[in-house]
């Protein structure tokens, strides 16, 4: 398994509000969800305890002094129920995916499946009960006959500085809509878990967030 990733997935993802800004004036508060997955979860009180010296040792790029105020735990959603022949989906954050060694700026169905699909299966892989028994390269195909109907999304250049070594790292990606149509029955269940998960490079960090409706 570990041999077909870059890399082990992380087991959190950190989201920020949608109406987040860059810049907070001394006294404002800023609210954000940290999602633990699987076993991750046990690993609570370590994040807590990381966040209260973050706190202490300041955000942003001026080292702006906080005071971590409170933790609650937030239970999901009911999800969002989407029939098996159209659905729309909203990417809500910079969504970067990445098809035969390219960036996608124009997503088709099978970039957005296929890599939600091997997401999932990672976080299962080393944070759940191990790989999900199914037939990826069969799913994979069929993903491919999904029709797009509509494509309303843009490209967004964002860039990241750290405050530890100063250097760039861009988090562009592709925010709006699409609709698809299809025999989508085979892939409902995929994608729903995959609006907790997030999808695609620097998720982690909020990015790949999507929506699912009628």
């Amino acid at each position: 398994m570990l041999s077909k990733l870059e890399s082990i997935p992380r087991g959190f993802v950190f989201r920020a509000p949608r109406d987040a800004k860059t810049n907070y004036d001394a006294g404002e508060t800023l609210a954000f969800e940290l999602l633990l997955f699987g076993s991750a979860a046990q690993f609570l009180p370590s994040f807590v305890l990381a966040l209260l010296q973050l706190a202490h040792e300041g955000f942003g790029a001026n080292r702006a002094p906080t005071e971590l105020l409170s933790v609650e735990e937030i239970p999901l959603a009911p999800p969002t129920q989407v029939p098996d022949a159209h659905m729309t989906v909203q990417f809500l954050t910079p969504t970067h995916l990445v098809s035969q060694g390219k960036a996608v700026r124009a997503p088709g169905f099978h970039h957005l499946f296929k890599r939600v699909r091997d997401r999932i299966n990672a976080i299962a892989t080393f944070y759940g009960t191990g790989q999900i028994d199914a037939d990826f390269a069969g799913l994979g195909a069929a993903s491919e006959r999904i029709l797009t109907v509509r494509r309303a999304t843009k490209w967004e250049s964002q860039m990241r500085t750290s405050s530890r070594t100063g250097q760039r790292h861009e988090l562009s990606g592709f925010t709006g809509e699409c609709e698809f149509a299809g025999d989508l029955a085979p892939f409902r269940e995929w994608l729903i878990l995959g609006q907790q998960c997030h999808v695609g490079k620097h998720a982690v960090w909020g990015n790949g967030q999507y929506l699912l409706s009628n």
